[in-house]
């Protein structure tokens, strides 16, 4: 039986070795995966064949030429931001359309988008504000306006017009704009909460509106840990209980959150009795709630909440219920009818009949809601995403944990998208990021001393330097898969290996 030129080169056949190393180790560090599962069969044969006939042949196998489907790795990939020679071609090209044609209305938002991205702002947010006008309806021309505005510190200029998204279509833009409206409102609320905390000893009491209030996350005085999450979900139920009543004044659960996130309790959100009347001052309300829950025993629940004056710096109990936990939620209502008690207010019958409306009366699914709100709190949007799905599960017509949902995935999806999404055509993001992923196949190579690379062009990556060896005839070219990349362009992997 004939032998294989392996079987009788010792030095070849750890040559072959190394080639194979060399090929899952590229394959799984540098982040590449074929699309077709035969190709990747086909090379895995080629590299187990050891019935390789000639001395030539086995030469040759050294020069394999592998596909890279270059930049389709196994989750989506950021378009690369484009260079900033890329950018100053784009400017140029730009201007020359619009001297030859000034009406060129995308000619003009695509300048203030490359403006923007060469972080001119100011310049960019004229250009785009006349491009606004020609393009109302066009989402991305609001879009990157609106983030031009955000650079600038134009809060309420970027969320006016995320806000007026009516009119654009539905799709990729739209998704987008709600996010940044949602991420606009939290900036804006974290700049005002600095704001108020720098000028706190100019902040007279008296300039606050009696009518105004704020509620305080409640305090767990209970040992069961799955009654946590009641502390968040029960401020936000009060709150929006509250906001029913049109003669208060109520502020927004994430006014609140803003503000002791700047004052480091952001973790706990619980605020001291004694310091309540300061938190009342920053955040403009006359009163503050406080409030706690226990579990007095199995299966029963007791509500407590005081109100705290932060003018007079005075503090009364507000109310107290107990009653089954099955009861929950109209516990909650009735503490929230003795908190509008004790703020001298008789509401109207009309929004007692809208205080009394209970969202949901599935446990599980309002302790879901919660979660979801407090690791929204912590910036883990995956999380809440998901809390938010189990609550809709739990309790399908829970129309708040719905509405909470969308804003948290819109929130996730437009934090995930880095850059403006631009869609020029003159740019070159993928090809950016091909040269990174060609820098990195680079090091992998020199990396080990058993390899060598050239570099051949700007598409093909990696190149053998074969033909000083013996029998090669120069120009050594034995591709083993062929095809394009997902980018349009050819990328290829080819790996020399040194002979022992």
């Amino acid at each position: 039986m004939r032998k294989s030129a392996f079987s009788l080169n010792p030095p070849l056949r750890r040559a072959r070795g190394a080639l194979q190393r060399a090929f899952h180790f590229i394959c799984h560090s540098a982040g590449i995966f074929f699309s077709t599962g035969r190709y990747l069969q086909r090379a895995k044969r080629f590299l187990r064949n050891d019935r390789l006939a000639g001395k030539n042949a086995a030469y040759h196998m050294f020069a394999v030429m592998l596909l890279l489907n270059a930049c389709s790795a196994s989750r989506p990939l950021q378009e690369a931001a484009s260079s900033q020679d890329e950018l100053t071609r784009e400017l140029a090209r730009l201007r020359a359309v619009l001297k030859a044609n000034p009406n060129a209305h995308e000619a003009v938002r695509d300048l203030g988008i490359v403006l923007y991205e060469m972080k001119e702002h100011k310049n960019a947010a004229l250009v785009l504000e006349k491009a606004l006008l020609d393009l109302p309806n066009d989402g991305l021309t609001r879009l990157a306006l609106g983030m031009a505005y955000e650079q600038l510190r134009r809060w309420n200029d970027a969320i006016k017009l995320y806000r007026d998204d009516a009119n654009v279509a539905e799709g990729e833009y739209r998704r987008q704009l709600r996010g940044r409206l949602e991420l606009a409102i939290q900036a804006k609320l974290r700049a005002e909460a600095r704001q108020a905390l720098a000028d706190e000893q100019t902040l007279a009491p008296s300039r606050v509106p009696a009518n105004s209030i704020a509620v305080m996350k409640f305090q767990n005085l209970g040992s069961a840990p799955e009654l946590a999450p009641m502390a968040t979900g029960l401020a936000d139920m009060v709150i929006t209980d509250l906001s029913q009543v049109h003669s208060l004044t109520v502020i927004e659960r994430s006014r609140i959150h803003a503000l002791l996130e700047e004052m480091g309790l952001g973790q706990s959100g619980l605020v001291e009795e004694n310091s309540a009347p300061r938190v009342g001052n920053l955040l403009g309300a006359r009163k503050i709630v406080q409030g706690s829950f226990l579990e007095v025993k199995e299966k029963e629940l007791r509500l407590d909440a005081n109100l705290a004056d932060a003018a007079v710096r005075t503090s009364k109990s507000a109310g107290k219920v107990s009653g089954a936990l099955a009861r929950f939620f109209r516990l909650e209502k009735d503490l929230v009818f003795k908190v509008i008690r004790a703020l001298g207010i008789q509401p109207t019958e009309a929004e007692e009949q809208a205080i009394l409306i209970i969202p949901t009366e599935n446990l599980l699914a309002f302790l879901a809601y919660a979660r979801g709100l407090e690791a929204r709190d912590r910036g883990e949007y995956e999380i809440a995403e998901q809390e938010f799905q189990n609550a809709v599960k739990a309790d399908v017509k829970f129309s708040r944990a719905r509405a909470q949902l969308e804003r948290t995935r819109s929130m996730r999806q437009t934090l995930a998208t880095k850059n403006l999404p631009i869609r020029m055509s003159s740019f070159r993001p993928r090809l950016a990021l091909q040269q990174r992923r060609m820098r990195l196949a680079q090091a992998t190579m020199r990396a080990n001393p058993g390899f060598s690379f050239v570099n051949q062009g700007r598409v093909s990556l990696l190149a053998p330097r074969l033909n000083n060896l013996p029998g090669a005839n120069g120009n050594v070219r034995q591709p083993l898969l062929e095809g394009r990349s997902d980018f349009g362009l050819p990328g290829e992997i080819r790996i020399g290996i040194k002979l022992p």
